[in-house]
């Protein structure tokens, strides 16, 4: 998890060098949502891929199973959060 926070240092960081500072612009209340989203996504991931994230510590309590759609995304198919990826 700590290259995702390295990460969302350095893009929040040069996005808001970039635009008006002003906390109540538009931009910056954008910018600050889609940051915000990015910090509780998650993403797609597909058997065999999916493996090496079963053996992690919080893959129970934080991995969601996608059961029901295994003709689009294949058997054991989890959406893992995107923090955990990266």
């Amino acid at each position: 998890m700590k290259n995702f926070e390295i990460v969302m240092e350095i893009i929040g960081q040069t996005i808001f060098e970039t635009i008006d500072t002003n906390k109540d612009s538009e931009e910056f209340k954008t910018i600050s949502s889609f940051l915000s989203a990015v910090r509780e996504s998650y993403m797609l991931v597909q058997w065999p891929e999916s493996q090496e994230y079963m053996e992690e510590e919080w893959f129970d309590e934080e991995a969601i199973f996608c059961g029901g759609s295994e003709e689009k995304t294949g058997d054991s198919a989890y959406f893992i959060p995107l923090k955990r990826i990266i």
